[in-house]
């Protein structure tokens, strides 16, 4: 495997594992409000519309051979965060924490996750 893809993979993990921080260090505390929609998922609602937009769009831009999968850190990134979304969306279905309608909103990010990863892994 290419080390500039085993880098690119080590960043996104990190990069997202800090963004991930800062929405729950946001969420807790006295950042957070005891309203009827919480911060907590204000923000995750934006950040699975993002990581959709974001992740379909480099998919796209792979498609016509814009970028290169195995340089582009972006296109790394955004298969690491749907990925990341889509399973903790099931794992957060089953163990009762979302209900089914939270779990149709973090599905596509599951699809886009995988067809970004399976193009970085196996095409």
């Amino acid at each position: 495997m290419d080390s500039k893809k085993i880098r690119n993979i080590s960043y996104s993990f990190i990069a997202f594992a800090i963004c991930i921080s800062v929405v729950l260090f946001m969420s807790t505390g006295k950042y957070s409000n005891s309203g009827v929609v919480s911060d907590f998922q204000v923000l995750i609602l934006v950040t699975t519309v993002l990581a959709d937009i974001g992740g379909g769009t480099l998919i796209i831009i792979r498609i016509f051979k814009v970028i290169d999968k195995n340089t582009n850190f972006l296109y790394c990134f955004f298969g690491i965060m749907n990925s990341t979304l889509g399973l903790s969306g099931i794992l957060f279905y089953f163990i009762h924490k979302i209900n089914l309608t939270g779990l149709h909103d973090l599905l596509l990010n599951l699809l886009i996750g995988a067809i970004i990863l399976s193009d970085l892994f196996f095409f």
